[in-house]
């Protein structure tokens, strides 16, 4: 890992990302303030485009493919850290944040018949 990850991590906005259930793990610095991120997440027609690293969508500010074990490490601490976001890609239903604050932001393509589902499953990250 290096040194400049673990001095940005929970320093500035810092996002802990699962993409598509474990299938990668992501600690991405989005540049910008918490509100304008929520603005900008929530206004997102379809966060799955930026799903995968063929995607021709590119996530704004700086993104860290999680490769090492110290890297895994400091992932994991995001998610028991309320100083970092947590984000989710995958399926329709499962693209989310939640904010450091602990609000759901969702994109606009989330069906708002599974807002619910998603509250009882991410209750341990929501305030």
């Amino acid at each position: 890992m290096t040194q400049t990850l673990q001095n940005r991590f929970g320093s500035e906005l810092t996002v802990v990302l699962d993409e598509d259930y474990g299938y990668r793990c992501w600690i991405w610095f989005p540049n910008m303030s918490l509100p304008l991120f929520v603005n900008w997440w929530s206004n997102q027609t379809d966060m799955n485009r930026y799903l995968g690293l063929d995607s021709p969508y590119a996530l704004p500010g700086d993104l860290y493919w999680v490769e090492t074990e110290e890297e895994d490490s400091l992932w994991a601490s995001g998610f028991k850290n309320s100083d970092c976001c947590k984000a989710w890609l995958g399926a329709d239903f499962d693209c989310c944040l939640i904010t450091t604050n602990g609000k759901l932001v969702i994109d606009k393509k989330f069906p708002p018949e599974h807002i619910d589902s998603l509250h009882k499953r991410l209750s341990a990250f929501l305030a």
